[in-house]
């Protein structure tokens, strides 16, 4: 059975300023088909898939900044241990209220990030798949 998330909370990821920094160079993650500098590092990197994750505030209840750096640093610490090469990234509010950081996973199909997100309790994480001519990020939510 597929979770639900309100319209309300919907809104709120669909609305998030999503970005990832890699080599100094920081690349917005637009929602839907992009055609812009991330798509071409993507593709110059042989990157099919990819997906924005966060540890924090698990289920969308805000947490110390202690409990999120320890659910981050445990997040990055599996990714090495099982060998994703991954960048840190964030989303961000529109108005700039809050920032909640994020790795993007390199090469996890949607399956493996939809386990990622479950084991560290997240509603939601942007997915991104990239085809020579583009590539299509969407919002997916986290299926118990």
């Amino acid at each position: 059975m597929s979770k639900q998330l309100s319209p309300q909370l919907m809104k709120i990821y669909q609305d998030t300023l999503y970005q990832v920094t890699i080599n100094n160079e920081t690349f917005p993650i637009e929602l839907g088909e992009s055609e812009g500098a991330l798509h071409l590092w993507l593709q110059q990197q042989g990157v099919y898939a990819a997906a924005l994750i966060s540890a924090y505030n698990p289920y969308s209840e805000k947490l110390s900044e202690e409990e999120n750096l320890k659910a981050d640093n445990n997040l990055q610490s599996e990714l090495k241990e099982t060998g994703y090469q991954f960048h840190c990234g964030q989303g961000q509010s529109p108005s700039g209220d809050w920032i909640e950081p994020s790795v993007l996973v390199l090469n996890i199909d949607r399956r493996n990030a939809c386990l990622l997100a479950q084991k560290y309790r997240q509603n939601a994480f942007v997915f991104l798949f990239s085809t020579p001519s583009h590539t299509l990020s969407e919002i997916v939510v986290s299926e118990e």
